[in-house]
Order: C-alpha cells, then sequence, then structure tokens
C-alpha cells in the first residue's frame, strides 16, 4: 500500500547499465508463486530496454512457446545476474502462464520464472496477435489500463524507441511471438532481433 502504479525507481546493474523500474501492476493475485506460499500481483517492470538485438528462439519457430525459448532459458538468467544482489534476493519465483506454441494448439502451459517478458494480454486492451487461449487466462497490468495509448507502450534503449517482444507465441504461424512495434501490436518471427524489456513479481 505504500506504493501505487506508475511509481519509478532508478537502480545500476552490475554491468553499469541503470534501468528505471516501474510499478507495473499492485495487486495480491496475478500471479501463483512457486514454493507454494500464496500469490502476487506486485510486478515491477523495466521501463527501458535492457538490449535491442535478441532472437527469441535460434530457429524459426515458437513450438513449445515462451517455456522452451531461447529468451527464457538463456537470456533471461543472464539479465536476472545483473540484478544488484539485494534485488535478486527478494525477487520472486513465480508460475507464469502462455501458449505452447501454434502447431500445438497454443494449449497454455505454466513455467517457473524469476524474470519473464509481458504476455500481449498483459499490455494490451484487444487481442490482436496473441492465440486465444493465452489471451484468456490472463489479466492485463494496472498501469497499462491506465496509460493506453501507444505512446506509453513505447520502450526505449539509449534514447531511441525500440520494437521489443512479449513471451506470447503468434496465433497464425509457427514461428511468431508478438512484439510491440511504436507503441503497436505486432508479431514477429522468432527468429528476428529486437529489444527486451523484462518485468519480475515481490
Amino acid at each position: 500500500d505504500l506504493y501505487s502504479v506508475g511509481d519509478t525507481r532508478q537502480i545500476t546493474l552490475n554491468n553499469g547499465q541503470i534501468i528505471t523500474l516501474r510499478l507495473a501492476n499492485n495487486t495480491t493475485d496475478l500471479y501463483e508463486r512457486s514454493d507454494g506460499s500464496g500469490t502476487t500481483g506486485f510486478v515491477l517492470e523495466f521501463v527501458e530496454c535492457y538490449g535491442i538485438s535478441y532472437d527469441m528462439n535460434l530457429t524459426n519457430t515458437n513450438n513449445g512457446g515462451w517455456n522452451v525459448c531461447y529468451v527464457r532459458t538463456t537470456v533471461m538468467p543472464l539479465i536476472l545476474a545483473q540484478l544488484p544482489d539485494e534485488w535478486q534476493e527478494v525477487v520472486a519465483t513465480v508460475k507464469i502462464k502462455a501458449g505452447n506454441g501454434y502447431s500445438t494448439g497454443n494449449a497454455v502451459i505454466e513455467s517457473d520464472d524469476k524474470l519473464f517478458l509481458p504476455a500481449e494480454r498483459e499490455i494490451f486492451a484487444s487481442r490482436v496477435y496473441s492465440a486465444q487461449t493465452d489471451w484468456d487466462t490472463l489479466t492485463r497490468w494496472q498501469w497499462y489500463i491506465q496509460n493506453d495509448t501507444a505512446a506509453d507502450r513505447i520502450k526505449t534503449f539509449n534514447g531511441s524507441a525500440q520494437w521489443w517482444w512479449e513471451r506470447s507465441p503468434g496465433n497464425v504461424s509457427n514461428s511468431d511471438f508478438c512484439v510491440v512495434g511504436r507503441g503497436n501490436a505486432y508479431a514477429s518471427g522468432a527468429t528476428g532481433k529486437n529489444a527486451l524489456s523484462p518485468a519480475f513479481c515481490l
């Protein structure tokens, strides 16, 4: 209750990059804690992009979805290691839901994550490129409800606007994941080069 949606705080990562964290949601019930201790909806997101040139997968596929993608299995642990030690100690491991890819019907599966990318549903008011299954199981974050313009969804790296990945697999092919471009909903092939703007829970 001491913090309001939209509050920000700057931190310096272990690599020297300065990141602004924003409170994107301040409820108690969005995600189940993986240790069984209850739920949390206290979501902090990177306001700026961590980096600008990442493949979601090393091959052009969304099979297996977020759960098995290269960004989740390889890149997110590297970014987590850049958080200051005192932040790493308080980041919660939560059960994150996403579709498992077009070829398998985008059935929703869970993964245990500390850092994760937002889904299309958590950002946008209307479904565009994510699967209906992915959309129906998630809730929009409060900050994006309160700040519902394309300009509010633009994220930058070194002052330049970037296209940034979401964790939702696309709903029309077995190669796409959802992205935010110029503040709007798009999809990109999994080997496309896009930025990352992670989020985490406390």
